[in-house]
């Protein structure tokens, strides 16, 4: 009679660790399984960049190339910590030799992203000049950077004018702007999945002192062929 009733206790004590897994297993199928170390890297274009320009009294458009030099995972040095997801890529331009960054700092809570926001802000104006810049993309066309094909301005997803943080300093000169992306929620037949919100810090600059004034046109258009979400919530500078 006992080891029956222990072989009930161990048949239903089974059923209960299945139904456990189970509910575990299909949870999980419930949240986009992207890690944050994959995610931190959708801000980077991987890649070299590429878009034609018109030079005055030219009768053909000529190449603009940034080539990509190095790909780094971690924080840029020359900020301070922000995020344990961080990563950033060094570009070379092919005209010049300039070496420019692009740096992203990544983050799934909004409390630490509201605080990492201000602490960079407060580093940058202890260590050099900050400046709001407004950026126009009205009528601006983009480049496909996979295809380098032309994207028109009602298809492009940058906003007409992204606020950005401009900063000039001893080493680097550019602009941080932030971006926050709201959740999603799709059904795939009987299962919803689901993504909370995601949140970046973005930096676009070049390895030479207080040159911001002299670059932006270039860095305005380094951001605008390599703006790459649709899903915006909002975009704009590291504090209002």
């Amino acid at each position: 009679m006992t080891s029956h009733k222990q072989y009930l206790l161990l048949f239903f004590a089974i059923i209960v660790v299945s139904i456990i897994i189970a509910v575990g297993l299909f949870e999980g199928l419930k949240t986009d399984p992207t890690p944050p170390t994959i995610r931190t890297g959708w801000y980077l274009p991987h890649n070299t960049i590429v878009w034609a320009i018109a030079e005055p009294g030219m009768n053909q458009a000529q190449s603009e190339r940034f080539v990509l030099s190095g790909e780094y995972d971690g924080p840029a040095q020359q900020f301070p910590p922000l995020s344990p997801y961080a990563r950033y890529e060094n570009y070379t331009r092919e005209k010049t030799g300039d070496r420019y960054m692009i740096a992203v700092w990544y983050f799934t809570k909004e409390s630490a992203f509201l605080s990492s926001k201000k602490k960079l802000n407060a580093y940058l104006t202890t260590s050099g000049t900050v400046t709001r810049v407004s950026l126009n993309y009205s009528g601006f066309v983009s480049t496909d950077q996979y295809n380098l094909t032309p994207i028109g301005p009602s298809a492009i997803p940058l906003p007409e004018h992204l606020v950005t943080t401009g900063y000039e300093s001893s080493n680097t000169s550019g602009l941080f702007y932030t971006i926050e992306i709201p959740g999603t929620r799709e059904q795939n037949g009987g299962v919803q999945t689901s993504t909370g919100n995601e949140y970046y810090i973005v930096y676009y600059g070049i390895e030479e002192p207080y040159a911001l004034s002299p670059q932006l046109d270039l860095i305005r258009d380094l951001i605008g062929h390599t703006f790459t979400f649709d899903r915006i919530h909002s975009a704009g500078p590291l504090l209002m």
